[in-house]
């Protein structure tokens, strides 16, 4: 992917169209065990999973914005539902498992968790 980010309406028209970070390379699936090591890469490769979420910022409150989530191998990006860019964060590792969203810390807002091989990384 790219990481492009393209916002149609019912009709299939384009509304917006932004590049983000939140790309990936289309070879993390593919397999080579010619080199020590290339195991333990292709088994976090094979597990990489790419995310796009929709998400409010502030879930308890009814008309909270929502934001779009898009998480690559690399970035993750946040963007308004216009295709404006909020914030991208360079992520430690592979992201392995789907991201999760809530709050967590109890301050009202939505909470990003994103899990690599290394762990659970929370953006508050």
């Amino acid at each position: 992917s790219t990481g492009h980010v393209t916002s149609v309406d019912p009709q299939g028209i384009r509304n917006w169209q932004v590049r983000t970070e939140a790309g990936w390379d289309n070879t993390l699936q593919s397999v080579d065990h010619s080199s020590e090591g290339a195991l333990d890469e292709d088994v976090k490769r094979a597990a990489f999973l790419p995310s796009t979420r929709v998400f409010a910022l502030k879930p308890n409150m009814p008309k909270s914005p929502k934001y779009i989530l898009v998480v690559g191998d690399t970035t993750m990006s946040v963007l308004t539902q216009q295709g404006s860019v909020r914030a991208q964060v360079k992520l430690p590792d592979l992201p392995i498992g789907p991201v999760v969203l809530d709050d967590f810390n109890g301050d009202g807002y939505t909470d990003i968790i994103v899990r690599t091989q290394d762990g659970f990384h929370g953006y508050v």
